[in-house]
């Protein structure tokens, strides 16, 4: 059996017409049409001999994909190098700079690189599915040297309220971001139920990579939604990614909870551990107050011990200093730590000489909202 002389010429004419057609739309659609004859001939006919048919189909792919990436403006070298290996390709995509700097600012250069994707996983038939949640398990991995910067400076406590002292972490992770971008592809639903799930399985992910999971739920999809498929109304949710946290900050010092262990230990036993088996490490250090703040723990000598300088200030004579700078609300911030003989005599001075009381505990409580005192009843 011979192939039709009409598919033979008009193969062979639109395969001169792909190589000798200047780049754009139009070489495109003659290499599709051109692969399209080679799988479509008539019931009947022998097929026309393999290399042809790999040559063909390479010349449709390679142009159709350099098409789609100069469409959406990503014709850069760095991708059009890798058409030849369209998993790379996609991979390559995916962390592209723009995907971040979206989220940080407002920015003209913003390519949909979801839709790309999409148009090259038809092109060259690959598993978009399995790339994508391959990106996500990735860049839900938690960095191991990831320390976070609590501090803030007396110039953040007494900013404004309408502006926070407070930096969310969230935008400068580059990872959780792309996270992010890639959920918002089509299989939005599917990827926020495969996320939530592996936020809730302790059995799988290490308490990091589920807690990276959930907020990046958290960041694009509502209460309402999250509360439908989690089964977990809001402040529940809220306490357990605060356990979670907590389990990956441990597990970085080997110390292993479940999440039922962690919520039902003793808090002022851990910070014990912390202290006396962690004592050099900055890490463990920084979480010893956190731990204060979080479960309301009264034992302050015990919080004195995770920073021994302390033992040798002398917190009256910084509280004189509060009052010489007009700063009566650092003045009780630390009350907590003099001798209670001393309390009452810091009382009194506020009392006698700072007649706007009020405006001394809204100060006090402003500074307590930003998680630096927990208690301001000295004064109410």
């Amino acid at each position: 059996m011979k192939i039709p002389e009409s598919y033979t010429h008009a193969t062979a004419a639109l395969y001169y017409a792909v190589n000798y057609m200047p780049p754009g739309a139009d070489q495109v659609e003659a290499a599709k049409e051109c692969f399209s004859y080679i799988n479509n001939l008539p019931e009947g006919t022998i097929d026309i001999d393999n290399d042809k048919r790999i040559k063909i189909e390479n010349k449709y792919r390679k142009y159709t994909s350099k098409h789609i990436l100069h469409t959406y403006g990503l014709g850069d070298d760095k991708y059009l190098n890798l058409v030849d290996y369209p998993e790379q390709l996609v991979r390559a995509l995916y962390y592209d700079k723009t995907i971040p700097e979206r989220y940080r600012c407002a920015t003209k250069n913003r390519p949909d690189i979801n839709s790309s994707v999409n148009d090259l996983g038809k092109v060259f038939n690959i598993n978009l599915v399995k790339i994508r949640l391959e990106l996500l398990e990735e860049w839900l991995q938690p960095d191991t040297g990831e320390i976070k910067n609590d501090s803030i400076t007396v110039a953040g406590i007494c900013q404004d309220d309408t502006s926070s002292s407070l930096i969310d972490t969230f935008t400068f992770d580059d990872n959780l971001l792309r996270a992010c971008y890639i959920i918002s592809c089509g299989d939005h639903e599917q990827f926020i139920g495969h996320l939530i799930t592996m936020g809730l399985t302790e059995d799988f992910h290490c308490p990091g990579v589920r807690y990276r999971a959930l907020r990046v739920v958290q960041s694009i999809t509502d209460e309402n939604t999250i509360q439908e498929l989690s089964k977990i109304n809001s402040s529940t949710m809220n306490e357990y990614l605060k356990s979670l946290q907590y389990l990956t900050d441990l597990q970085r010092l080997g110390i292993g909870y479940s999440i039922s262990g962690f919520d039902s230990c003793s808090k002022e036993k851990l910070i014990q551990v912390l202290i006396s088996n962690q004592y050099c490490c900055s890490r463990s250090l920084r979480l010893v107050p956190q731990l204060f703040i979080d479960y309301h723990i009264d034992n302050y000598e015990l919080l004195l011990h995770t920073c021994p300088v302390v033992n040798k200030l002398k917190f009256f004579d910084i509280i004189h200093s509060c009052f010489r700078a007009q700063q009566p609300h650092f003045a009780a911030a630390l009350l907590p730590f003099v001798e209670d003989t001393d309390k009452q005599l810091i009382l009194n001075e506020i009392s006698l000489n700072y007649h706007d009381i009020d405006s001394v505990i809204k100060k006090l409580k402003k500074i307590e909202k930003k998680r630096i005192v927990r208690q301001v009843s000295y004064l109410t």
